[in-house]
């Protein structure tokens, strides 16, 4: 009950700080990517870790070097890299 409690919280605050688009496509879209690129849960939170972190820097840094809304740069980067990760989990069920 401790556990959903906070994460109900930490949601709610973190919706009215960065925005809804931008809370639930941290939340979702690096674990998608991290299941679309493997196949053993053991290095899904691995992979999910690093996408999201690299997706967050390389966001803000873009945004800054070329004047964008950082919350948008961070979320069209979690978006092209599941799009990539996509692609690759169908060519590897295809082969």
């Amino acid at each position: 009950m401790i556990f959903y409690g906070s994460l109900g919280l930490a949601v709610a605050v973190a919706i009215r700080a960065v925005g809804a688009l931008m809370t639930f496509t941290m939340l979702v879209a690096p674990g998608a990517s991290a299941l679309c690129l493997t196949e053993r849960l053991s290095r899904t939170f691995k992979i999910a870790l690093v996408l999201g972190i690299l997706s967050s820097l390389s966001g803000v840094m873009l945004s800054y070097q070329y004047d964008l809304p950082t919350g948008s740069t961070i979320v069209a980067i979690l978006v092209g890299f599941f799009v990539i990760s996509f692609g690759i989990g169908q060519l590897r069920k295809a082969a």
